[in-house]
């Protein structure tokens, strides 16, 4: 069963009771994730920013250059006439909120605000993180994309969620169906999702 904590339960439909009430303990920030086209790249190379880069002020959160992400011009000159695209992370967070509140805010948020409103605030984001390297967003913005991931955001890995058996007691083999998504390594990224699929093999192959 490879699909997300928010899915699985509605799946395996005979899933224990005490699977589901683990299940029902995982929450999620909801998260807008953007993908900036750029015309070129002189702002980004003299502002040496890294593949992964956090600024924790702003509409944002998380800048990702895809090109040293990717190894792309991961040595020599480059061009700083090359065009590039980056990532924007902008989870939605509301302080002084219980976390299902900040999770049920935030899907909300995500699926009633306009394209339009969410543009202006990463325009003005970029030009406050890269102005001072000479970006202008009105002349070196391309094109935008957005992803609006309302119901499958990110882990919150809130207090307990970590040390509570909750991940543990989720991933537990429920007959010959064994359970496999980054959700269950307790943060939403790649290499987990991963980790989670080679573990639910070997445990599948226990049951052949």
């Amino acid at each position: 069963m490879a699909g997300g904590g928010f899915v699985a339960p509605r799946v395996v439909q005979d899933m224990p009771a005490e699977q589901r009430q683990a299940y029902a303990r995982f929450t999620y920030a909801p998260i807008l994730w953007v993908n900036v086209a750029l015309r070129n790249s002189r702002a980004l190379d003299q502002a040496g920013l890294n593949f992964l880069s956090t600024y924790l002020d702003g509409f944002g959160g998380l800048l990702l250059n895809y090109e040293k992400a990717f190894g792309a011009g991961a040595s020599g000159a480059r061009d700083p006439e090359r065009p590039s695209v980056i990532g924007i992370g902008c989870p939605r967070f509301y302080m002084g909120l219980p976390v299902k509140e900040q999770e049920k805010k935030g899907r909300t948020e995500l699926m009633e605000t306009s394209f339009r409103r969410y543009e202006r605030k990463v325009r003005a984001d970029l030009a406050r993180v890269l102005s001072p390297w000479g970006f202008d967003p009105k002349n070196d913005i391309d094109a935008i994309s957005m992803n609006r991931w309302a119901h499958h955001g990110y882990v919150f890995g809130y207090p307990g969620f970590f040390t509570g058996g909750v991940a543990e007691a989720a991933r537990k083999p429920h007959g010959r169906i064994a359970f496999a998504h980054t959700d269950l390594h307790r943060f939403s990224l790649v290499m987990g999702a991963v980790e989670q699929g080679c573990r639910a093999a070997q445990e599948i192959l226990k049951c052949i």
